[in-house]
């Protein structure tokens, strides 16, 4: 599993376009893709899903990426997150384990 924290900066936070971005970039990848906020978790192919979390601005959000082609999906997804200025990346690791799992 690849990972990635997010600090959203929109002063609207992950309103309908931003989100509507980020989706569309989790649609070219095979890899599970989520996208989380404390404990709410929303799967990244789901625009629905995604603003629900309620996002605002100033939330730090962690990107997870599990799949064949999570590096590559990693990138992407933080790319279009930095190039669409909704925020900036503050970490990114690789964590098999995954920090959900451990307490």
């Amino acid at each position: 599993m690849k990972r990635a924290r997010l600090k959203l900066t929109l002063p609207e936070g992950l309103h309908a376009r931003p989100a509507a971005q980020l989706v569309a970039a989790a649609l070219r990848f095979r890899s599970r893709i989520r996208l989380c906020l404390g404990d709410r978790v929303a799967d990244l192919r789901s625009i629905l899903a995604v603003l629900m979390l309620g996002a605002s601005v100033g939330a730090l959000l962690d990107l997870e990426v599990s799949g064949d082609d999570e590096d590559t999906a990693l990138a992407a997804i933080t790319q279009t997150f930095v190039d669409d200025q909704l925020g900036e990346v503050l970490d990114e690791s690789s964590d098999l384990m995954g920090d959900r799992l451990r307490t």
